[in-house]
């Protein structure tokens, strides 16, 4: 693929016209960056001074509670745009780590060339701006939304709350009596209900670890 149709496939991108996609890629420094099957792309905690978007390949993101409790990895495949809403803002690291988990092609732009687009292009501007309303309201209106009334409800209901998105395989590595403090309910009514939601093959259970292969299926 071209750069015009690869930067199209990104939130960023999105509606910009051909002769200021040109100018762009013209006066723009793209970094192309290659990363092996198993290679660490970004570390939990590491400086978020770049905007990171996914071309090729598949990679895994973790995201640890702040107890260190437990885990969830999600398995994205490209295109993917990865914590953009990171570069700004009080808090200015990546909250997740992400690898390799196939030959991956990516492109690094650094957060000096994400400012100086959004302040030459109005369009990129308000893709920015939109993207971070988005989230800002995603997470403001969760408080406010129905939860479920029974424990099946109530753990789904945990599962997409702790993802980036709601399709593809995720791993929660969390023991059972974590997940029932996590939901307040007990052991015993958590073990009963993964164990019906095995049997209907929505998910995979594993000693310390939930497999659910197909996130949109479970929903």
């Amino acid at each position: 693929m071209q750069l015009h149709e690869i930067l199209l496939q990104y939130p960023l991108f999105f509606g910009i016209g051909k002769d200021d996609l040109d100018n762009i890629i013209s006066n723009t420094k793209f970094n192309f960056v290659r990363a092996r099957t198993g290679e660490t792309i970004v570390k939990e905690g590491e400086k978020c001074d770049k905007l990171i978007m996914l071309t090729k390949g598949e990679v895994k993101i973790t995201t640890t509670a702040f107890d260190h409790s437990y885990w969830v990895d999600e398995f994205l495949p490209a295109p993917l745009t990865v914590q953009s809403h990171r570069v700004f803002g009080l808090n200015q690291r990546f909250s997740s780590s992400i690898i390799a988990t196939s030959d991956c092609n990516l492109i690094f732009l650094s957060k000096m060339e994400v400012i100086g687009l959004i302040e030459n292009f109005s369009i990129l501007r308000l893709n920015y701006l939109n993207t971070l309303a988005l989230m800002a309201q995603k997470g403001s209106d969760m408080p406010w939304k129905h939860h479920g009334t029974t424990i099946r409800n109530c753990i789904v209901d945990f599962f997409r709350q702790h993802v980036i998105h709601q399709a593809g395989r995720k791993e929660f590595h969390i023991i059972m009596k974590v997940l029932a403090r996590e939901l307040n309910c007990t052991r015993l009514e958590v073990s009963n209900v993964l164990n019906e939601m095995k049997k209907e093959n929505l998910l995979i259970l594993q000693r310390g670890k939930i497999t659910i292969p197909y996130m949109e299926k479970l929903i």
